[in-house]
């Protein structure tokens, strides 16, 4: 019963004293490649008590700037992330770039990247957890011409995820260090076979391809440690309001 409790107790708390997904930006002028300088919101540990709707930013503009100029948003550190945030561009509308490094994300539905539209030219998701990237996941946003998705977890890929993209426009595409391949292209001979080696070796076929024991495995238990942290971090947060 006394842990029950304690576990009601933790929940209602962390609904209590939570807020809405904010990103918290340090706002500087950082180089991408194939971009040049871009003013850029950067998030360091995101930490989004519940789900992924941005409703709020902070931080201060470097002088002569504001939520017009952010051309990326660069968020990294944040284990506790598992989805793409969304609404971004209600803050920031002229946004061009996304990344994405070292977050809990293993999967995505697909529809994450629409409010970008045609504007985006850059998106990474790197040292992450990602099994698989489905084919609609660039459906509306032609324009990308930038992929990353190095050091993931990744076993299948759609088919048709390039697809939407000019393959004569595209200027890189990383898949290095995941499961099953790990290249790098960046001309358009190499792209294209890259392409093909993606359609080839990582299949996306989910009447008979699952996620292999070892993988489903780790990212369960990391998945695991997440809770574990945020729990503790819950504590704090609610010893802090109690103290």
């Amino acid at each position: 019963m006394a842990k029950f409790y304690l576990y009601f107790l933790v929940i209602f708390s962390a609904i209590k004293f939570s807020r809405p997904l904010t990103l918290d930006c340090q706002f500087q002028t950082n180089n991408l490649k194939n971009l040049g300088s871009l003013y850029t919101c950067l998030v360091d540990n995101v930490f989004p008590l519940f789900g992924n709707i941005v409703t709020n930013i902070s931080g201060t503009h470097q002088d002569g700037h504001n939520n017009g100029n952010v051309r990326v948003v660069k968020i990294q550190n944040s284990q506790f992330l598992n989805a793409i945030p969304r609404n971004v561009r209600s803050f920031f509308p002229n946004v061009i770039g996304i990344s994405l490094e070292r977050t809990s994300i293993d999967k995505l539905d697909g529809d994450e990247l629409n409010e970008y539209g045609e504007q985006l030219v850059w998106f990474a998701l790197t040292f992450s957890f990602l099994v698989e990237v489905p084919s609609n996941f660039f459906l509306h946003t032609p324009k990308v011409v930038n992929v990353w998705f190095s050091n993931n977890q990744i076993e299948r890929v759609g088919n048709d995820l390039f697809t939407p993209l000019n393959t004569n426009e595209l200027k890189i595409v990383d898949f290095l260090l995941n499961r099953c391949i790990s290249r790098l292209a960046e001309t358009t001979p190499n792209i294209v076979a890259l392409i093909d080696d993606l359609r080839r070796e990582c299949p996306l076929d989910t009447g008979t391809t699952t996620t292999t024991e070892n993988s489903s495995n780790f990212i369960g238990n990391y998945k695991t440690l997440n809770i574990l942290m945020f729990l503790f971090e819950i504590r704090k947060l609610l010893e802090s309001k109690i103290l």
